[in-house]
């Protein structure tokens, strides 16, 4: 298959079909074990990290804080009791506080991310399809044949009217 599948021309849409494919066979629970092996995952040692690998993380886990800007609209510098305040109850106080509510804005899908095109698919469009048969004498020979005959003619028919035409002869009808 995968000879096959080299030689073609792939599109960007027969990708995922031919990767699906491949890795519905490559992915077992077998395959996976002997990688883990291979790399020193298996068999599992939970005693490989301690507690203080963990410790890095702890500074992720606190609320961060955010110092409040005065909004007042006298000119005096006094400093605001919000300063020090965790985020989520200086948000919280901001939404008790808000008076009007906000819409989306009306801007459709298309103009933020448009659908692509792909060139492909319209080249293919324009062709009509083909089907390869063996030629011998069968009742498709024989038909092709009479439509290649009469398609003859008609081009003889037109070259003698093209002839006759140019000499200055004048068709009968």
């Amino acid at each position: 298959m995968v000879e096959r599948t080299s030689r073609e021309n792939n599109r960007l849409f027969q990708v995922a079909r031919l990767i699906g494919e491949g890795y519905g066979k490559a992915a077992c629970v077998a395959n996976a074990i002997s990688r883990f092996k291979k790399c020193g995952i298996w068999p599992v040692d939970r005693n490989v990290f301690t507690d203080v690998d963990f410790e890095g993380g702890d500074v992720l886990q606190t609320e961060p804080k955010q110092k409040a800007l005065a909004e007042s609209k006298d000119a005096d510098d006094t400093p605001s009791s919000d300063d020090d305040v965790p985020l989520a109850l200086l948000v919280e106080k901001q939404k008790s506080c808000a008076t009007f509510e906000t819409q989306p804005p009306d801007v459709p899908f298309e103009d933020i991310l448009p659908i692509p095109n792909s060139p492909g698919n319209q080249k293919n469009a324009s062709k009509r399809a083909q089907a390869a048969k063996v030629l011998t004498s069968t009742p498709h020979k024989d038909e092709l044949k009479a439509k290649q005959s009469t398609i003859e003619e008609k081009k003889k028919r037109l070259a003698k009217r093209k002839i006759g035409i140019a000499n200055g002869q004048m068709e009968k009808k």
